[in-house]
């Protein structure tokens, strides 16, 4: 079993486990590759996305992405994985009112975006966006937050 904290990436062959520790208001990556490896990452409010998605691809580097997992608390980021910070500021999104902040921040988050992200993710990661898959956050509340699990059974599960 593979750990992937806060902020990091992690590389697992198709035999691991991949868990990820406190998914809160997180999301994780995960990226399956031709040969069955998995490439991961968890990405937290605070930081954002895009030098961890970096890190990744170039660990990634030239083999193929066959599909692509999205999971955690996927109804606080941007369908490029944008933090709400970041999509604050990207949009120019007032905070003096927090309840029509909060309104425009969910009419720019993923889940409202599906064909959106499928497409941004597709072209991101080289793969075809009827295999980037989202998962709202399930998993077991432990000390520390919710723990999710990518397993190796995910391939059988959503047909990868």
């Amino acid at each position: 079993m593979k750990e992937c904290k806060e902020n990091q990436v992690v590389k697992a062959c198709s035999e691991q486990d991949i868990i990820f520790p406190s998914m809160d208001s997180c999301i994780g990556v995960v990226c399956i590759l031709q040969d069955g490896d998995r490439w991961a990452t968890h990405c937290v409010q605070d930081h954002g996305c895009s030098k961890v998605i970096d890190t990744m691809q170039n660990g990634i580097g030239a083999k193929k992405v066959v599909s692509v997992l999205v999971l955690g608390n996927i109804d606080f980021w941007g369908t490029e994985l944008e933090s709400q910070k970041e999509l604050v500021t990207k949009y120019k999104i007032s905070d003096s009112d927090y309840m029509k902040m909060q309104r425009e921040l969910e009419q720019r988050n993923l889940t409202h975006n599906l064909p959106a992200a499928k497409t941004y993710l597709s072209k991101l990661f080289g793969c075809d966006k009827t295999k980037v898959y989202f998962a709202r956050c399930s998993g077991n509340v432990r000390q520390g937050g919710t723990e999710i699990t990518s397993s190796r059974d995910d391939v059988t599960k959503i047909g990868w």
